[in-house]
């Protein structure tokens, strides 16, 4: 005869052992769980990505450059500030150059009368230069 209450299944020896099982590792997780803490429930939800990280700490570049002039001087102009993109081969400041250049036409006024001379050497010695030295000897 049919049990009218329809919780038949319980009776039965099969079936109260896993579903006793089933409870207790339940019962195990969440008091594990709750030993641990620090445990934070987020709905899920389709988005993007999104995540920042903050470190602190110090960096080094893979590139390194020693911004050096072979000589000390005056600046004269600044070409970029701080912050602003450069690119390879940029003046980023020039330096008064103006003793350099006194040097450079001096250099180039003493090669011109090196010069000068060495050309009168190649013409030869001129009658009037071959006289007086005829009478000094």
């Amino acid at each position: 005869m049919p049990n009218k209450t329809g919780f038949s299944f319980l009776k039965k020896k099969g079936f109260l052992v896993p579903v006793s099982a089933v409870i207790l590792i339940i019962l195990a997780v969440l008091i594990f769980k709750a030993r641990n803490g620090n445990y934070e429930i987020i709905q899920v939800k389709r988005g993007p990505i999104a995540q920042e990280v903050e470190i602190t700490g110090k960096t080094k570049s893979a590139n390194s450059v020693d911004l050096a002039f072979e000589r000390s001087g005056r600046v004269t102009a600044v070409n970029v500030f701080v912050g602003d993109k450069i690119g390879a081969g940029q003046a980023l400041i020039y330096l008064d150059t103006s003793e350099l250049r006194a040097q450079l036409l001096d250099a180039q006024a003493n090669t011109d009368s090196q010069r000068a001379k060495l050309d009168e050497l190649k013409i030869g010695s001129r009658l009037e230069d071959v006289k007086i030295k005829e009478t000094e000897l």
